[in-house]
This record gives structure tokens, sequence and C-alpha cells, in this order.
């Protein structure tokens, strides 16, 4: 059966104390003389006690005390290590694969155009930023469209599942026909680089 350490020391504690309490109750009374020959040995008896069995065991309740706290530490950082990585993995799920970085922001808007009755005047050559352990891709967009198309247009492109942003848009009202807008917009998505921990499932263009 295990020794419950700190009930040993607990007790320890509590016979020397008796002891003592003894020891005050009989000089109170009688004075030193009945301890002339006793004391000696009843000092040494609780030294001995102490230095073989208190000290030790309190040594032994600390270190188990700081082995108690190192792993409830370590458990914490555990879970929170698991936590970010969940949180990692549901990200990364939503970023396009990097194998697909030559042709996905371009499928995606012209798809997404497409869907809309949308005609592109001005689509812009891809554009790469490094940035971490990520790669920036962003096209530069202009064109002509009602507003309700732009309105569809854009939510599609916000809605997507894989990470894919408007990062800024202007809609001026086309003089010659005012239910249309000029639109120019810039629109971007993440890659990670290759060497990364990659766990992203983005779909590949078709």
């Amino acid at each position: 059966m295990p020794v419950d350490m700190a009930e040993l020391a607990s007790r320890a504690r509590g016979f020397i104390g008796a002891a003592m309490d003894n020891v005050l109750v009989i000089y109170a009374e009688k004075g030193m003389e009945p301890f002339k020959k006793p004391l000696t040995i009843s000092v040494s008896l609780l030294l001995a006690i102490y230095v073989a069995v208190y000290r030790p065991l309190n040594a032994r309740i600390g270190d188990t005390a700081f082995k108690l706290r190192n792993l409830h530490a370590i458990a914490t950082g555990a879970g929170e290590y698991a936590d970010a990585k969940k949180r990692l993995m549901e990200y990364q799920s939503k970023l396009p694969l990097l194998k697909d970085k030559d042709d996905w922001l371009n499928y995606l808007l012209m798809s997404t155009a497409r869907a809309h009755a949308i005609t592109y005047d001005v689509l812009s050559a891809q554009k790469e930023e490094s940035a971490g352990n990520f790669i920036i891709v962003s096209r530069d967009v202009e064109f002509l469209a009602t507003y309700d198309a732009l309105g569809k247009w854009l939510e599609d492109i916000e809605n997507s599942p894989i990470s894919l942003r408007v990062v800024s848009i202007s809609a001026l009202r086309d003089r010659d026909n005012p239910v249309n807008a000029k639109v120019s917009a810039k629109v971007l998505t993440l890659f990670i680089k290759a060497g990364q921990d990659t766990l992203a499932s983005g779909g590949t263009p078709k």
C-alpha cells in the first residue's frame, strides 16, 4: 500500500509537538529536577527523530509538490498545443494547395465572373509577395456590371470555402447607364510555402 507522505509528516509533527507539551507541563510543576538525567536522552531522541524523519519527509513532500507542478504545467502546455494545432488545421483547410498557385486565383475569378455574366475589362497579371511562411497572391480586376450582379459577385468571392478576399474595391456609377457600375477591385489569396507544416486541403481548379 502506498505511503501517504503528507499524513506521515503530520503525525511526526504531532508526536514532536505532544512530547514538547508534556515536557513543558512537567517543568512547570516540578522544575528541572525530573529532567536532569533524561533530558539529554529526550533532546537527543527528538533531534534524531527530526533529522531522521521530519526533515527528509518535508524534503520529499516538497520535491513531490514540485514534480506535480511541473506535470500540471506540461499537461496545460500539451492541451494548449493541441488546441493550437486544431485551429491551425482548420485554418489550413481553407487555403489552396501550393501546386495550384499559378492557376487558382485566375480560375476562381473567371468562374465567378461567368456565373454572373460579368466580363473583365482588365485582369492583371498575378502578383506574388512573400510574408513569413506564406505567399500572398493577388490580381486586380476592372469590369462593368449592374449593382445586382456586383453584389452577387462580391458575395461569392467573400463566401468562398477556400480563402479568398477582396482587399480593395471601388464602384462608380456609369454615366451612360446609371444602373451599371464601373468596378475596380483587388482580390487575393494565400498559399503556404513549400516545406512548411502543410495540412491544407483546398480544391484543384478544373
